[in-house]
């Protein structure tokens, strides 16, 4: 059975029409990787920062994508398979770099 978090389901309603979220993880409660699809079938990876805290407004995330070049690599594996390959100089460079954090 798939297991899924209030966290991951809010993530996956917030993709506009068209675009198809394949995988998502979150790391250590405060970094979420995902792999999303656009309507044209490129593969990219999302990273968002969670931030959790007591009060009313208890949950603040912050969005990138791989082109920003996120100082946040613990993308786990299998969201990096499903990602196609691209020609954008930041993003294979995030991408070889979480290969790299895998094996140390």
């Amino acid at each position: 059975m798939h297991r899924t978090t209030p966290i991951k389901d809010w993530f996956i309603s917030e993709w506009y029409e068209g675009y198809k979220v394949l995988d998502v993880k979150i790391v250590h409660r405060t970094e979420l990787y995902a792999a999303v699809q656009s309507p044209k079938g490129d593969v990219f990876a999302c990273v968002y920062l969670l931030r959790y805290s007591r009060g009313w407004h208890n949950f603040s995330y912050k969005s990138m994508d791989e082109t920003c070049m996120p100082y946040y690599f613990k993308c786990p594996q299998s969201v990096l398979d499903k990602l196609t390959p691209t020609t954008n100089e930041n993003a294979n460079e995030w991408r070889k770099t979480c290969k790299e954090n895998k094996t140390k």
